[in-house]
């Protein structure tokens, strides 16, 4: 099965440092934890990692490890950390010919400083992930995919899922989405006139607030319930929320599922969300139940976190079926 994974590429910088300091604060009439670091101190750190990282080559390499032909479309520059980027997906046996190369604008990167919770804090810069137009689409092999699975597009570049799901839906090639909160604050009414493309739609528990808010048009009260409701009557066939720690719910027409996280030693949650959502889609168009679909994103998810970065853990198809038959379903709950 051929699949195009859209969305972003990026040079992961990891600051380690093992005595970084945070404190609650209130913030938006919550408790929230910042990080602390003093100003004009000289911060020692205990070394830097360079990863790749980004949702279009997140989602590639889980897909393509799950045995699945894929291709991924994004916009690097014309510099190392590209190469890089390029030469990993290369390895995983991913196609990159549609990777377009900015001649002036650097590759997008992210600076991470993790945090002792497994939490981390990123500075991003996008670069030339939010250079791609509507005239970089690769439409013409878009029509040879069977699937595609459409990841953040940041800034501007939000306002390009419209036609791209347009399109797929004008040639009956299938849609998963997984936007990511940059996206869904600055264009959940984009979001919102794409639901009627989208066959999946996979949004964390904050995201999913932004659109049901959007949806109710209430911007106080949108429970799970209602925001399943609304987005299921939009178009989506399946509608996810995944809610960190606390597990995932999956909701169809006809039911709704949760499964509670599977306890695990976490380093870092960085593409925990990539690993989960590619999975599931990835377990799905295999035709396996949702139950059997949300266990597998779990599992390939609770793998992920236990490393630094969003790659490292990523399951192969045997893995993931070993670690599936020691779980199980039994922890689902249905409604």
């Amino acid at each position: 099965m051929k699949i195009m994974t859209i969305g972003s590429a990026m040079r992961d910088i990891f600051i380690q440092h093992q005595n970084i300091e945070t404190k609650k604060f209130e913030h938006n009439g919550a408790q929230e934890c910042f990080v602390l670091l003093r100003e004009g101190a000289k911060i020692e750190v205990d070394a830097i990692e360079y990863y790749t990282g980004g949702g279009a080559t997140n989602s590639a390499i889980s897909l393509s490890r799950l045995g699945f032909d894929v291709t991924t479309f994004c916009k690097v520059g014309n510099d190392n950390q590209a190469n890089a980027i390029t030469q990993e997906l290369t390895q995983e046996k991913i196609n990159t010919d549609l990777i377009i190369q900015h001649k002036k604008i650097s590759t997008g990167s992210s600076f991470i400083i993790p945090c002792p919770s497994g939490n981390r804090t990123v500075l991003i810069y996008r670069g030339a992930n939010i250079t791609i137009e509507k005239k970089d689409i690769p439409f013409e092999q878009i029509k040879k995919m069977d699937q595609l699975y459409i990841t953040s597009l940041s800034q501007k570049t939000s306002d390009l899922l419209l036609p791209i799901t347009d399109f797929a839906k004008q040639q009956n090639i299938p849609v998963a989405t997984n936007p990511g909160t940059s996206q869904l604050e600055s264009g959940a009414p984009i979001l919102k006139k794409c639901l009627a493309n989208i066959d999946i739609l996979i949004l964390n528990a904050y995201e999913a607030s932004l659109l049901g808010c959007s949806l109710h048009g209430n911007k106080n009260n949108c429970s799970r319930e209602d925001y399943f409701k609304y987005v299921l009557d939009k178009g989506p066939r399946i509608a996810v929320v995944t809610d960190g720690a606390n597990g995932v719910y999956v909701a169809t027409q006809e039911s709704t599922y949760f499964h509670p996280s599977i306890p695990t030693n976490v380093v870092s949650t960085l593409g925990a969300g990539d690993a989960f959502a590619s999975c599931f889609v990835a377990s799905i168009l295999e035709r396996r139940s949702i139950t059997e679909s949300l266990v597998r994103g779990i599992i390939n998810s609770s793998s992920v976190i236990q490393y630094l970065d969003a790659k490292t853990g990523l399951l192969d198809s045997q893995e993931l079926a070993d670690r599936f038959t020691q779980i199980g379903i039994n922890k689902i709950q249905k409604n």
